[in-house]
Parts: structure tokens; C-alpha cells; sequence
């Protein structure tokens, strides 16, 4: 791979090429040769130099609005989302003319007009670079390109060498057999990187030679299959990847592995959304906590990606995605077990409904779907339809369900529609529900007809009015119920004085959830002490999402949880001035590992003080924004697995980590130059803190910080974390404005010229935006203890 990397720098030199194509098959490395020309212009390179280098992928069915919105996303430039098409090509090419920047366009699989994107011409004074990787050579043609790359697969020696690698020499000299059997498996995967990676790790477990043989058959097999498909597949190398799928050691990880498909081609997919997929379908079971299965949904996530089946996402350790030539091969196998997957293929009307017929599971996810047929054949083999993020979805048909007594997994999420027709109360086999984003504003009366209902997600939904009394409680199967980040608040009404007398409310009660006694996960967002109150006294309940907002009249608040809770967001509670977070006693304290891993405080403006307990140590991210009454932050430095650091709008700080009396400072010193405070933060974002002088004043080492971003802090002179050039080894990109970083004082020239490479100008007003935090695993009863001071 380094000798096409040299290529492509030196071409990238000549200022007469300015779109360079490189090509190749499917898995042969295109993506990998992109990534490591992205990564050399993270420092510096001779004789080239870009204020920006971006990276979007095309896919397969892109259209140019989807490159666009793509494009706007990794600049940094917010437009209203009904903003048309010329006008998010203007502000592209306003953004880049007068800039020199490197395009990397990946998986693109037809011509595409840059021009109409908004990516502007070279120019005379601007160096305006495009690298384009795709499968075919005649799309470099048509794409203009002066210079072509063909990524070959490996010769025949270099392949045995990475095949060996990965099989590892201890497995392929137990015995002689398996060598020569091992070099055939080899010879199969065709020099393809990706097959000898896959199958190679695939392989290492197989210590018989038997086995290896068995693999041989497997392989011949899938070739035939794949000839006989129906999907009339022309890459023969995914009868040798399916080897790998064929290898897993049980139908759970392959039925998990097959779920992937629901996702768009090059979707990047959040683990959490991942396994909760798998949850629902019934892959893996829903346990006493459920953080427990989503810890076991986490290890299917490992295995997979042991053997190259999953790979890492945009967001690293949160992210996952298929290699477009891996999801193939398990297209190819969905197609044969009759599954439709139009997943971002850009719909805008469903057509072929005669094949839903058949169908037994349909993903018409990230699309342009209004509506659906008025009419639709009987499908008494469908059991999960996918058709969250089809934005302007907003009518269901009434008879719509109707046809689909077998469904068991339906997902509406990010949504329009309002109302849910009745005919969806007999779907007698539904398990999964998950209405979150969506504009559903109320429940049917009969919802509760659902007996078999186990999930449902009703998150973020900003316009749910109504969940009538009952309803919830006659779930009886139901063991995770969402309503965190909800503007639902009629189970508040009973705490309001409007059930005086005895009186029921015809809402949604806290009080029905005592009816479930074998456990329900709960993720809810509260507006009253009271409500804060009952949950602490619901026995069976985890509460593990917990938004706390608009509480009025508490100046103090004593917040004190069990076992584990992975999130807690505080938001626009204007009255409290002291808050703290601890773990109370619990029944198997030996047993209880603390899950609390994301931290909001959005809008406390008189926040002063904030105390945490001593097992407070697992927060990954920590979110404060606008408090004007925080002066510092030195207790963030017991935060040893804190990842994310986003401080924005507090005018009152001045010192993030400050010198203290209480003996914090000598707990944390390492020595008298470096302390070891923040061993894993990959994220920094600091904005608007118009007072901030210094971040600390103690030296932190923080060797794992991936992306720092500083805006609106024009006092703060020195870096903000440990700046030797050896103290940030993982460093990507530092954002901020040009007069901010041309003040910053450098201990040394060449400490400055290390950090000057990854320094990208961005001029534009950050807006910080209402973090929604994603679900992590975790469970726990919690005792809340509020205490208002001098009211």
C-alpha cells in the first residue's frame, strides 16, 4: 500500500492534475489508501499544503442532494433542512473557492457533476484537488480524471504472507495437511486483502485438518449457490467471504450479523442502535437489567469484528459499519431467505408491493417515502418492517396492518405521521415498537391490546399529548418502555393537585408501573420533585435514562442512584445552585459496577457547586452548558475515563482546573511537570467562554485527544493540555478561529511546528447543540433525596 500512497502524493504534487482516480475491485483497498492519504495531511506534508482535507463517501444510489448535505455536514455550515439545491451548492462554493482543499470522494459508483455539488474549478491562485475512488475505470473517464490508480490484488507470495498472518504459523504447522490445504483455501480468496484477512482470522480456531477441508466443500458450495442465486451476483469472491459467515459458531451471531443489511450501504451505525436492533428481533434475550444484554450485545459486536464482518464506524468504538463487499455477500444470502432491503436507495414511491407477498422482512429505511400503497397483497410471513428515517413519512393508511398478523418488529422512528391507525392494536405478535423522533401525539385507546409487546420507544417524541390511563399497564409482556427526552407530561398531572379528592387522572400514571413486578427498564425525562420522588420508590423499576428538566422551586438537589445509570440530563433548571451525584448502598455492593457514562447540565445558570461520589468514575461524557455560576471545574480531573469534554456559554470561568486547598491538586500531581488527568480523552470542545484564561494550571498529559475545538475564548493564551510534541500521539484536528491560534504562546519552535499541521481555521460561529444523548447499557432502582434550601 505505501507504494501507492507515493503515487498518489506525487501526483497530488503536480498542479496539472486536478481529479486523480483510483480504481479496483471490491475489498482490494481503495478505502484504506484513502484513509492513509487523509492521514498525511493530518501533519505536514512537502510541497503540499490544504486548509481543508474532507472525506465523504458516495455509495452505490447517492444523489447529489445526499453529497451535498454530506458536504455541508463536514465543513460545518448549518442550513435549514427545506434549503433547496442551489442554494446549498452557492454556499459550498462560497465556502471553498477562495480555499485550498483535497476532496476525497469514495465508493463512487457513476458520474457525478461536481460543479453542480458546489465543489468549484481549480483556480489560478487556489489549489482545488479531487481523489475519487471507485470500482470501475470507465467512471475515472467520465469524472475527468487526468491520472488513474489501479489498486491491484496482492501476487500470489505477498498474499500467503497476509493469509499466514492472520491464520497465524502456530494453527498451519500443526500439521501438514492443513498447510496444503490452507494454501488452496488461499489461492481462493483470489489476492483479495479483504477475503485473506476475513477468512484467514476466520480460519486460526481450525486446528483440525479436517475441518480445513470441510472449508474447501463450503467454499465449493457457496460458488454454486451464487451461480444458481437469483440476486445474479458477477463477484464470485463472495462464495469465499461467506466461508467466514458460514464459520461463525452460532445461528445468533449469523442472524445478527444479517441484521446489519437493514442499514443503508455505508451507513455508519451506532452500536447501542445496533444491539437494541438485535434486542428487539429476540437475537439476544432481555435480562433481569438490561444493561446486561446490551453487555452481551456489545460481545457479539467484538466477535464480528474479530473477523472483518463488522468494521469501525466514523466514530470510533461507537460506530460500526459493512464493508460494501461484505454487505453484499449478505445481501445475497438475505435475498435467498426473502428479504427486501431498499435501504437509502433514495425511494420516493414503493412500487413493487406484489413482492411483499413473500416478504419476510422489508428495510425501506433512510428514503423519501410520503406514503404507501393504498393497497397491499396479503403478507403473512412478514415479521419486521423497518421504515424509520423517511422524514416526510406522515400518513398511514387505516387498513394498513392488516395484512400482517406475523408481524413482530416494527420501527417508525424519525417519522411525521401523528396518529396511529386502530387496525395496529391487532397485531397480536408485535414485540418491538420504536416511535421515537416521530410526531405521534397520542396512543390508541386499545394500544394495550398488545399483549406480546415487550420494547417500546417512545424518546424524543416532542408531540405526544396523550397516552391514555391503562394503557401501559396492560402491557404485561412489556420489559423496556422509553419515554426519556419525551415532552409527554401527563404523568405528572397526578402530582399537580388536578386528581385532588381522589379523582383519576385519564393519563398516563408513574403508578401503573407498579404492576410490573418481574423488572421494566425504564428511560423517562421528569419536571417535578414529586415525580423525582415516586420514581425512587417504585421497587421493580430500572431506571437507567433519567432527564431531569424545568424543576422549579429546588435550590438543592441530592441525586443518589443504584447499581448503575448510564445516563443523566439535567436541562433548564433555573432555581438549582448545588447539586450531587453519589451511589447509595446496595443489596450485592461487591457485585454493583457504576454505568453512569454520560452527564448533562444544559441551562443551570445558577449552578455553583457540584460534589460527586467517590465511584463516580465512569463518565465518558460531560456536557455543561450556559451556567454562569461554575468558576471551575477542578473535579473533573477524578474522571479517568471521561472521553468527551464539551464546556460552552459559561461567562464565569476563567480556570477549568484550579489550585485547591482540599489536598485535590497533590492527589493528582504525577510529578512536579505532567499529571496523567485525562488518560482517555479523544474529545475537547471549548466554546464560547469569553473569561477563560487558562485551562489549568497544572500540566495535563492527555495522550489519547483526537479533536480539540476552541471558539469564542480570546483569553486563553496557552494550549490547553499538555504541548510537547510528544504528549499528544493520536492528535487529528485542532479547530478554531486564525487570531485565537496565531496569540497562543509555544514553549518552544518546535512544539509549534509539531501542532501547526493539524491546525484547521473555522471562522464560523459554532453553534453548541442539545446534546441527545443515546442509551447505554445499564439498569438500576434509584433513591432520589431533594432538599430545597431557602425557599
Amino acid at each position: 500500500m505505501e507504494c501507492y500512497l507515493d503515487k498518489a502524493l506525487g501526483y497530488l504534487r503536480k498542479r496539472d492534475i486536478p481529479v486523480l482516480g483510483i480504481w479496483g475491485m471490491g475489498g482490494v483497498g481503495k478505502t484504506t489508501l484513502l484513509k492513509l492519504i487523509n492521514n498525511e495531511f493530518l501533519g505536514a506534508v512537502d510541497g503540499l499544503h490544504f486548509d481543508l482535507v474532507i472525506c465523504i463517501t458516495a455509495s452505490r444510489d447517492c444523489k447529489p442532494e445526499n453529497l451535498q448535505i454530506n458536504l455541508l455536514e463536514k465543513l460545518g455550515l448549518e442550513l435549514r433542512m427545506d434549503t433547496g439545491r442551489e442554494s446549498r451548492r452557492a454556499a459550498i462554493f462560497d465556502y471553498l473557492w477562495n480555499k485550498n482543499f483535497l476532496l476525497l470522494l469514495d465508493d463512487l459508483w457513476g458520474k457525478i457533476s461536481l460543479e453542480d455539488i458546489g465543489v468549484p474549478p481549480p483556480g489560478r491562485d487556489k489549489i482545488h484537488k479531487v481523489v475519487l475512488a471507485t470500482r470501475s475505470e470507465q467512471v475515472c473517464a467520465e469524472m475527468e480524471a487526468r491520472t488513474t490508480i489501479k489498486v491491484e490484488c496482492l501476487p500470489q507470495d505477498d498474499a500467503w504472507k497476509l493469509f499466514l498472518h492472520n491464520v497465524t504459523e502456530a494453527t498451519i504447522n500443526l500439521d501438514m495437511r492443513i498447510q496444503r490445504l490452507a494454501k488452496e483455501v488461499c489461492n481462493r480468496c483470489k489476492g483479495l486483502p479483504l477475503a485473506l484477512v476475513s477468512v484467514g482470522k476466520s480460519m486460526s480456531i481450525r486446528r483440525q485438518w479436517q475441518e480445513w477441508e470441510a472449508a474447501l466443500r463450503s467454499i465449493n458450495r457457496s460458488y454454486q449457490l451464487l451461480e444458481n442465486s437469483r440476486r445474479n451476483s458477477d463477484n464470485a469472491i463472495l462464495a469465499t467471504l461467506k466461508l467466514t459467515y458460514d464459520n461463525l459458531s452460532s445461528d445468533q451471531l449469523k442472524q445478527c450479523f444479517l441484521a446489519c443489511v437493514l442499514w443503508p450501504q455505508d451507513y455508519s451505525i451506532w452500536n447501542i442502535d445496533l444491539v437494541n436492533c438485535w434486542i428487539g428481533l429476540g437475537l439476544i434475550p432481555i435480562g433481569k437489567a438490561i444493561c446486561q444484554s446490551h453487555n452481551d450485545g456489545y460481545s457479539v459486536i467484538g466477535q464480528l469484528k474479530s473477523v472483518c464482518l463488522l468494521e469501525e464506524g466514523d466514530m470510533r468504538q461507537t460506530e460500526v459499519r459493512l464493508h460494501d463487499t461484505i454487505r453484499e455477500m449478505a445481501l445475497w444470502i438475505t435475498s435467498e431467505e426473502n428479504w427486501i432491503v431498499k435501504a437509502g436507495n433514495s425511494v420516493k414511491n414503493v412500487t413493487d408491493v406484489e413482492r411483499w407477498a413473500s416478504a419476510t422482512r422489508i428495510s425501506l429505511m433512510c428514503n423519501f417515502i410520503k406514503s404507501l400503497p393504498s393497497e397491499l397483497p396479503s403478507c403473512p410471513k412478514l415479521s419486521v418492517l423497518v421504515l424509520q428515517q423517511n422524514f416526510h413519512f406522515s400518513e398511514i393508511l387505516p387498513s394498513f396492518f392488516q395484512s400482517m398478523s406475523a408481524l413482530k418488529y416494527l420501527d417508525l422512528s424519525w417519522t411525521q405521521f401523528e396518529y396511529l391507525p386502530r387496525d395496529i392494536c391487532s397485531l397480536v405478535n408485535l414485540q418491538y415498537l420504536n416511535l421515537a423522533d416521530s410526531h405521534i401525539a397520542s396512543l390508541p385507546e386499545k394500544f394495550g391490546d398488545l399483549k406480546q409487546l415487550r420494547i417500546l420507544n417512545l424518546s424524543f417524541t416532542n408531540h405526544l399529548r396523550n397516552i391514555p390511563y391503562g394503557v401501559i399497564s396492560r402491557l404485561s409482556m412489556l420489559k423496556v418502555f422509553y419515554l426519556y427526552q419525551s415532552k409527554y407530561a401527563g404523568f405528572e398531572k397526578e402530582f399537580d393537585g388536578s386528581c385532588a379528592n381522589g379523582k383519576q387522572t385519564k393519563e398516563f400514571s408513574l403508578k401503573e408501573l407498579e404492576r410490573f413486578e418481574n423488572g421494566l427498564a425504564l428511560g423517562i425525562t421528569v419536571k417535578t420533585s414529586r415525580a423525582l420522588k415516586k420514581l425512587s420508590k417504585l421497587q421493580n423499576i430500572n431506571v437507567h435514562n433519567l432527564g431531569v428538566e424545568q424543576l422549579e422551586g429546588e435550590s438543592s438537589v441530592s441525586l443518589k442512584l443504584k447499581s448503575s445509570m448510564s445516563v443523566v440530563n439535567f436541562k433548564m433548571c433555573l432555581d438549582i445552585e448545588t447539586l450531587s451525584i453519589e451511589y447509595v448502598d446496595d443489596s450485592y455492593p461487591e457485585k454493583a459496577i457504576p454505568y453512569l457514562e454520560y452527564l448533562t447540565f444544559w441551562r443551570l445558570p445558577k449552578l455553583s457547586k457540584v460534589s460527586f461520589g467517590e465511584d463516580l468514575l465512569y463518565i465518558r461524557m460531560l456536557n455543561i452548558v450556559e451556567n454562569n455560576g461554575l468558576v471551575d471545574l477542578t473535579w473533573i480531573v477524578k474522571l479517568p475515563y471521561l472521553e468527551h469534554l464539551d464546556l460552552s456559554f459559561c461567562s464565569m470561568l476563567k480556570c477549568i482546573i484550579a489550585e485547591t486547598d482540599d489536598g485535590e491538586e497533590s492527589e493528582i500531581m504525577a510529578d512536579n511537570t505532567r499529571v496523567h488527568a485525562f488518560p482517555r480523552l479523544r474529545i475537547l470542545q471549548l466554546n464560547y467562554l469569553p473569561n477563560l484564561e487558562i485551562f489549568s494550571r497544572l500540566k495535563l498529559d492527555s495522550p489519547c485527544l483526537e479533536y480539540m475545538d476552541v471558539f469564542g475564548c480570546p483569553l486563553l493564551q496557552e494550549f490547553p493540555l499538555q504541548a510537547t510534541h510528544e504528549g499528544i500521539t493520536h492528535l487529528k484536528r485542532i479547530r478554531g478561529e486564525e487570531q485565537w491560534w496565531s496569540k497562543l504562546q509555544w514553549d518552544c519552535n518546535k512544539t509549534f511546528d509539531h501542532y501547526k499541521g493539524f491546525f484547521k481555521v473555522f471562522d464560523k460561529n459554532l453553534e453548541t447543540f442539545e446534546p441527545t444523548l443515546v442509551p447505554i447499557p445499564s439498569s438500576c432502582p434509584i433513591v432520589l433525596s431533594l432538599h430545597a434550601g431557602g425557599q
